[in-house]
């Protein structure tokens, strides 16, 4: 690049290191290839096991238990009936926790009977479908807790009025980040409850 020869020397060491590049590069690409080819005679099922839900799809599952309506907002004037409702679930599916067992909560009845009636899906496929798709009591279980002891706790002190799935995932992310430098005990002991909710979940 400046015009300057190079030295017989400084030719010799420069096609060694061109040799050496060359020789790490056909290592790592052999390491690739076998790393893919790996990859590729895992079972599915184990491959499966490794796929972890996102912060937004648990916390869609979270504003889906809440949405009865189907509408897509939920006024917080509903929220001390719904937590009641939800309280009372929540020990029924502990009590079913240690079987493993999925229950038909009083919210999944809800939901199965409006979606029929509105002739968004056929009764006989919503039976099916919901056997399929059913969790088990202790995931049931995590999920209630995570709209219990930190949705409900954070909408209340939001003041919002009514909330959409996107303003309560910003409510939920921004407060998940937020510093805890001059943060109050009360609101670490939240965040943590939080981190807990979404780790069990995932």
């Amino acid at each position: 690049m400046t015009g300057t020869r190079l030295t017989p020397q400084q030719r010799d060491e420069f096609y060694e290191a061109v040799e050496l590049q060359c020789a790490v590069s056909e290592s790592l690409h052999a390491e690739l290839q076998r790393s893919v080819t790996a990859q590729k005679r895992e079972p599915k099922a184990a491959h499966r096991k490794k796929l972890m839900l996102s912060r937004t799809s648990i916390l869609r599952k979270a504003f889906a238990l809440m949405d009865v309506d189907k509408r897509g907002l939920i006024r917080t004037t509903d929220i001390p009936a719904m937590q009641c409702l939800l309280e009372a679930e929540r020990k029924q599916l502990e009590a079913k926790a240690g079987g493993g067992a999925a229950t038909a909560t009083v919210f999944a009845r809800a939901k199965a009977e409006q979606r029929q009636l509105s002739g968004m899906i056929d009764a006989k496929r919503a039976a099916k479908n919901s056997n399929s798709a059913s969790l088990s009591a202790a995931t049931e279980v995590a999920l209630y807790g995570l709209v219990i002891d930190v949705i409900f706790p954070l909408i209340r002190a939001s003041n919002l009025v009514v909330f959409d799935f996107a303003s309560l995932g910003l409510l939920v992310f921004g407060s998940l980040y937020l510093s805890e430098k001059g943060a109050s005990a009360s609101f670490v002991e939240w965040r943590e409850a939080a981190r807990r909710c979404f780790e069990a979940l995932a």
